[in-house]
């Protein structure tokens, strides 16, 4: 019996597992950073239009 409690534990392993998948899903969230960066490309253009503004 006390070894069946044991494999209990090796069941608690597969949940660490499932804690790497979490740090896959944070890699995700780097690549929507990446994109906001894209976003600061935005809004370098828009400087750009203060430029429109400045001929008008």
């Amino acid at each position: 019996r006390h070894e069946q409690a044991r494999t209990g534990t090796n069941r608690h392993e597969k949940a660490r597992t499932g804690t790497k998948r979490h740090e896959q899903a944070r890699t995700g969230t780097n690549r929507h950073e990446q994109a906001r960066t894209g976003t600061n490309r935005h809004e370098q253009a828009r400087t750009g239009t203060n430029r429109h503004e400045q001929v008008r």
